[in-house]
């Protein structure tokens, strides 16, 4: 049987500030683009870390201008690629489910392991660049 060990004081107090430490750390680069999205060029590179004033939420309007038509083009192929992949898989687990396989379980792996093995195909080149390219000394 095993012994549980009550914790200790100092180990409760310690893990909310190690947890607060962590919150701040991960909302730090958050916090600076707010700030930063809120200045104009010049308030930019003259005052990166304070909030400059005046403030320009016109910024956001200018940005949304920019990049609506590549949201929108990423909503649709996200879309359409959900709905294929939706369909696919209906189409596969009523094959796999009415009808009687040899082997369904090789039926599955075979599914599941055909994307793997896709990647592999298309980045196996890219792959072996990084490596050799990241071992040679300049």
């Amino acid at each position: 049987m095993s012994k549980i060990r009550a914790s200790s004081p100092r180990l409760d107090m310690l893990r909310p500030a190690v947890l607060l430490v962590l919150l701040g750390l991960t909302q730090y680069p958050f916090i600076i683009l707010r700030i930063t999205s809120l200045k104009s060029n010049d308030q930019f590179y003259h005052s990166i870390w304070n909030l400059g004033f005046p403030l320009h939420p016109e910024n956001y309007a200018l940005a949304w201008q920019a990049l609506c038509g590549h949201m929108w083009n990423s909503v649709v192929i996200t879309t359409l690629s959900v709905v294929g992949t939706v369909l696919l898989s209906l189409l596969s687990a009523q094959a796999l489910a009415r009808h009687q396989f040899y082997g369904p379980m090789a039926a599955g792996y075979v599914i599941t392991g055909l994307p793997l093995l896709l990647l592999f195909a298309v980045c196996s080149r890219q792959f072996i660049h990084g490596l050799t390219s990241g071992a040679l000394k300049a």
